[in-house]
């Protein structure tokens, strides 16, 4: 089985975004995506502002960016969790047809209000989980985007209380499990370390140096992306792809 998680920042080098999905699809199975606009998203324009100020670019978010996905990636079926912010992000998953999906989604932190440059900003935290199996097993994937507060990417009351709903959720699950996505946090927090009592950190295990590429300002530190995998996943290969296609990099994972 094979898997990328990239937070697609919105789709704001979609042509890039596009040409590499265009050649990844014919190797992966599942893609996990995160900062998904769909036709549906309704941003308000301080949300945009705000967005926009926090990440240093004035490059614009694609709006139909979901359907524009489902356009690129034929050959899968798309399932779209609700936003869960007031800038409209969503998680998107794509599985490869022809195998078994059920996919749902849940919240592991509720929306809490965050005030940055004076301004408020109503987010929370979901995480999109699926029961996958093909011809030799079964899986539970989780596709996650870790609270954004304003103010890097350390340990918060609200990030522990995020990483023990994770806990809580993900032991639910048996056997073979994945979790991924861009957590909004730096390697070295409590808040990862309680996820490593359970899962092995893949970012960790491969001495990965960073997950932020080029496009993102170096003050937002160069850690915010993990897939995790429990002790009956077998890794044949992970890396932290060098394309350049969002301000983070595609993590990438070969496993049974």
């Amino acid at each position: 089985m094979r898997l990328i998680s990239l937070n697609v920042w919105g789709g704001r080098v979609y042509s890039k975004l596009a040409e590499f999905l265009e050649r990844k699809k014919k190797e992966v199975d599942i893609f996990c995506f995160q900062e998904v606009l769909d036709a549906n998203s309704k941003a308000g324009k301080e949300a945009e502002a705000i967005k926009r100020l926090y990440q240093g670019t004035k490059s614009e978010e694609v709006q139909d960016l979901y359907g524009r996905l489902e356009n690129v990636l034929t050959g899968f079926r798309g399932f779209l969790s609700e936003s869960y912010s007031e800038g409209s992000e969503k998680l998107a998953m794509f599985v490869r047809d022809g195998m078994e999906a059920d996919v749902r989604a849940a919240w592991v932190h509720k929306q809490i209000r965050v005030v940055y440059e004076g301004k408020p900003f109503e987010v929370g935290s979901i995480m999109q989980y699926a029961k996958i199996s093909n011809d030799w097993n079964t899986y539970f994937i989780a596709n996650v985007h870790g609270l954004w507060q304003g103010g890097g990417k350390g340990d918060t009351p609200e990030r522990i209380e995020q990483s023990t709903n994770i806990l809580r959720m993900m032991s639910g699950f048996g056997g073979r499990k994945i979790l991924c996505g861009d957590f909004n946090l730096d390697i070295s927090t409590e808040s990862v370390h309680m996820l490593e009592q359970e899962m092995i950190n893949l970012v960790k295990e491969f001495k990965i140096n960073s997950t932020r590429s080029a496009l993102a300002p170096s003050n937002k530190g160069r850690f915010a992306d993990y897939i995790f995998a429990s002790d009956k996943i077998k890794i044949n290969k992970f890396d932290v792809l060098n394309d350049v296609v969002s301000d983070h990099l595609p993590l990438y994972a070969d496993f049974e």
